[in-house]
C-alpha cells in the first residue's frame, strides 16, 4: 500500500487511514482474496471519502488487477467495514 501511495503521490494521511482501516478488518472476512485487490479497494475508498479522486483505473493498473475486482470488492468491503461506509 505504501508503494501505491508514493506512485500516486497520495497525502500521507490516506496512507495512515488505509492501513489502520486493513488492521481493523477482521481477517477470516477477507481470507482468500488477493492482497492487492483489498489493499487497492481501501485506498480507493479512503481516498474517495476524503475528496481525493484517484482512478480504478490506474490504481488497477499500479497493482496489476483489474478495475472490475476493485468494483466488486468494495461492495463487499462497505459491507463488512463500518469505516468504509
Amino acid at each position: 500500500m505504501e508503494s501505491l501511495a508514493k506512485d500516486l503521490d497520495a497525502p500521507g494521511y490516506i496512507l495512515n487511514t488505509s492501513i489502520k482501516v486493513l488492521e481493523s478488518i477482521d481477517k477470516r472476512k477477507i481470507q482468500g482474496k488477493n492482497p492487492r485487490v483489498v489493499a487497492g479497494t481501501i485506498f480507493y475508498l479512503v481516498s474517495n471519502r476524503y475528496g481525493l479522486s484517484y482512478d480504478k483505473n490506474n490504481i488497477a493498473k499500479r497493482l496489476n488487477i483489474s478495475k472490475l475486482s476493485i468494483r466488486d470488492t468494495a461492495v463487499y468491503l462497505k459491507k463488512i467495514c463500518k469505516e468504509l461506509r
